[in-house]
């Protein structure tokens, strides 16, 4: 199902015709990725993405008038705030 993102090497479990869980913006996709894989600058239109690590190590970003990067860890979480662009790679 194409949703419009630009996924390279991971699935994505998600159903993305709501304004995100319960009406209360926010998405938290399933990924499963390869070591190596990224997910291409995107951007969530009207939603807050939250990534919970749950195994391995990735390097995350998002843009605003800066970029802000970070190295994720397993049990750490990190929010994509609404209307920013986005990136993932693992």
């Amino acid at each position: 199902m194409d949703h419009g993102f630009p996924f390279d090497e991971c699935n994505c479990l998600a159903d993305l015709k709501g304004p995100g869980v319960n009406g209360l913006g926010v998405f938290v996709p399933w990924l499963d990725r390869e070591k190596g894989g990224s997910i291409s600058m995107h951007t969530q239109h009207g939603v807050t993405e939250l990534l919970i690590m749950v195994e391995g190590q990735i390097t995350v970003g998002f843009m605003i008038t800066f970029a802000l990067f970070t190295k994720t860890e397993i049990r750490r979480c990190y929010v994509f705030p609404a209307r920013t662009t986005d990136s993932e790679l693992g």
